[in-house]
């Protein structure tokens, strides 16, 4: 018992640090990672890391769309980040508004990139008032 504890503690020293050492993604790592995305989509040859990278932004993207769509299920009266994604667009093109938006904001690329990605859906899928 005392080694599964010990090995516990270990592992949650090594995932801290590495996640301390990595920080938070902000706007210019999400930027890197999208902009493969799309040469893709193009047709563009990537490295095998730039795969990983194109992974990466639509791992990132889906979770923080799902992540703040549960929230707003969750809590109707939170008006914060609230957007009307109309059903058939797809994840490409989400792709594709956050790119060009982190692309037309330079100055925000420090902030976290979930902030970013809001951002840019709120911007061009604000909900329509009754």
């Amino acid at each position: 018992m005392k080694i599964r504890v010990a090995v516990l503690i270990a592992f949650c020293f090594c995932v801290v640090s590495r996640l301390h050492a990595s920080g938070l993604v902000d706007g210019n790592q999400l930027l890197k990672q999208c902009q493969v995305v799309i040469n893709r989509e193009g047709g563009q040859a990537v490295s095998a890391h730039e795969k990983d990278d194109s992974l990466l932004c639509l791992a990132y993207i889906e979770g923080v769309l799902d992540t703040q769509g549960a929230t707003n299920d969750l809590h109707p009266g939170i008006k914060t980040f609230r957007y009307c994604v109309p059903d058939e667009v797809p994840v490409i093109q989400s792709v594709r508004i956050i790119l060009q938006f982190l692309k037309e904001h330079p100055k925000n690329l420090n902030v976290r990139a979930s902030l970013l990605v809001l951002g840019a859906m709120v911007d061009a899928f604000p909900c329509k008032t009754p």
